[in-house]
């Protein structure tokens, strides 16, 4: 595009070059870069004459009956053998004081690569371009196990690489005219795995850096929740990214010239598939950017009269603008699922007992049944069936419970219909957050997850209370009921409290005991389980450590322990109260 505008282009690269590839039409091939200066190539061939000049003869312009193969062949080597004859022409020139690189230190690697980039550019007068590109790699980040050592190594090395490039570009006067993207084929998973490494992600986080960039700022939108709980989130720590890849080079490419909405979707073909006002411009990106940054509150991208902030079906076509509604659809369609802007946090006042107040309304969103086993669901959307289908801080309104109107919608439920709506609730119980899996021990407060032990908990009356893959039983004194089949820490008067191996006077819920004689109490005795087992201790909460033994307490008959705790007590024993009888 930049060609069709009179510029003189040039696409290079020191590793892969798809990235950079034009289209056929535009017969812009990307230069392969040396880091090395070229070898001289056997001129002479057995049968006399010069080999270069042989090879030219035989790939020269083809005849109609020529196979594809030959015609990709020739043209790959006619433009090798084209850069091998420049680059040996750049060569001779390196060693002149005008292009000389002494003063530039020489290390294997992404230096090496910085490092021939620089000397190509101090070449662009001469190579005739005033616009390019080089795609610069830096390999072995796909960090799958020990990630903290060599991922600081490889930061070290890039970090002395972009000093030294930079250096460079400021002793030629170009630094201003210079930008540098990094990128990354994908992201990393945001938690650990078992071998201290990252696996594949999706989403990341990356710099532009540059003489002219409008830098110390953060664009784009970081994600509320690193967790289940976020609309980004797909599994195992990988996370959807937030913004595109487009909105990055959209400012790029505008600063380099292309304007018209037209060069920039030839350019960025992927595009138009999000909306034009969460492309960056390069007023956003640049110090001297020309295109003023789009605002989503003031946009109208579609023309249907509604704002793209507000617009939930943004590619409406203009001649359906009159049949929209307040969301931007059509009227009567379903707009697609996204997430809502948070809700006012819930007021935390105490009562003697949690209630929920409604506050019933016929001029709310109407209710949509949207179908079963969607991943999120927005206000007045149904059918959820817990808490967490629903967007944000909305909760599932149980029709089949509560039945009636939708606090905030309009319409009646249908049936056995559940939706998602905005309650205020007072309480004075913590709501289940889910932070993360896989945390170091004593990661999780009250009411977080997710804890796979008692360990995780931070605290010394905190459990983890574990439930089934697929439930979602609610965690004592705690709100809501979190993401299914997550573990949460909650707070217990009886947890089951490690003290030492071998332990002696311990006291109800503590070990290690290995036998009655170490628990120390009226009616305490040891609680012997399995070497990894975790089986419940009466009276007691939590699972504590895998295999140690824990002295509860017994109903006792006439000075002898109960062997059916059943017939001595009522439920557990717990204090001479729960005791049948004269039984304590």
């Amino acid at each position: 595009m930049l060609r069709r505008q009179g510029f003189h282009t040039s696409a290079n690269s020191l590793g892969p070059d798809g990235m950079v590839k034009g289209t056929a039409l535009d017969n812009n091939p990307v230069w392969t870069i040396p880091v090395k200066d070229p070898q001289v190539f056997d001129r002479y061939s057995s049968v006399g004459p010069s080999m270069i000049n042989l090879i030219k003869s035989l790939n020269g312009v083809g005849t109609e009956d020529d196979s594809l193969l030959g015609e990709t062949w020739s043209s790959k080597s006619s433009q090798a053998l084209f850069e091998y004859e420049k680059s040996m022409e750049f060569a001779e020139l390196f060693d002149t004081p005008d292009f000389n690189m002494d003063h530039y230190k020489v290390e294997k690697g992404v230096n090496e690569r910085f490092r021939a980039t620089a000397q190509y550019m101090k070449m662009r007068t001469l190579r005739k371009v005033n616009r390019e590109v080089f795609i610069i790699p830096h390999e072995g980040f796909d960090s799958h196990s020990e990630q903290k050592a060599d991922v600081n190594t490889l930061f070290n090395t890039a970090n002395t690489a972009l000093t030294r490039f930079v250096d460079e570009m400021k002793v030629q006067g170009i630094w201003e005219n210079v930008v540098i993207i990094m990128g990354s084929d994908f992201g990393r998973s945001i938690g650990p795995n078992s071998n201290g490494g990252t696996d594949h992600g999706w989403g990341g986080n990356y710099f532009v850096i540059g003489g002219s960039v409008n830098g110390g700022k953060i664009l784009g939108q970081y994600p509320e929740h690193l967790s289940k709980l976020s609309d980004h989130w797909l599994s195992r720590g990988r996370m959807i990214p937030t913004t595109p890849w487009e909105s990055t080079w959209h400012g790029v490419a505008q600063w380099m010239g292309i304007q018209s909405d037209e060069d920039l979707a030839a350019v960025l073909p992927n595009k138009d598939n999000f909306r034009k006002c969460d492309m960056f411009t390069d007023q956003d990106l640049f110090v001297d950017g020309q295109v003023p940054s789009y605002n989503c509150a003031t946009m109208d991208s579609d023309g249907d009269g509604v704002f793209d902030q507000f617009d939930l079906c943004p590619d409406t076509p203009s001649e359906l603008a009159v049949l929209v509604d307040e969301t931007g659809c059509l009227s009567g369609s379903l707009a697609p699922s996204t997430s809502l802007m948070p809700t006012s946090a819930p007021t935390v006042t105490p009562t003697e007992t949690p209630t929920v107040s409604f506050a019933p309304s016929t001029t709310g969103p109407a209710l949509v049944n949207v179908g079963d086993g969607l991943s999120s669901y927005n206000l007045c959307q149904g059918n959820c069936n817990i808490d967490a289908d629903c967007a944000g801080d909305l909760v599932c309104f149980r029709s089949d419970v509560e039945g009636g109107s939708v606090p905030g919608c309009s319409g009646v439920t249908e049936g056995t219909t559940n939706y998602c709506f905005t309650p205020t609730v007072h309480t004075d119980n913590l709501p289940l957050i889910l932070i993360g899996n896989g945390l170091d021990h004593g990661s999780y407060g009250e009411c977080q997850g997710d804890c796979d032990s008692d360990l995780d908990c931070n605290g010394d009356h905190l459990v983890c209370f574990q439930r089934d893959s697929s439930s979602t039983a609610p965690v004592p004194g705690c709100d809501g009921t979190g993401v299914t089949g997550e573990d949460y820490c909650y707070h217990t008067n009886n947890p089951l409290i490690y003290i030492a191996d071998e332990g002696t006077n311990l006291g109800e819920c503590q070990g290690d005991c290995d036998s009655d004689s170490d628990c120390d109490g009226d009616h305490l005795f040891c609680f012997q389980r399995g070497r990894r087992s975790y089986a419940p201790v009466p009276g007691c909460d939590g699972n504590g450590i895998s295999g140690k033994d824990y002295c509860y307490k017994k109903c006792v008959a006439n000075g002898m322990a109960c062997s059916d705790s059943s017939a001595c007590c009522s439920g557990l024993c717990h204090g001479d109260q729960t005791c049948r009888d004269a039984l304590r």
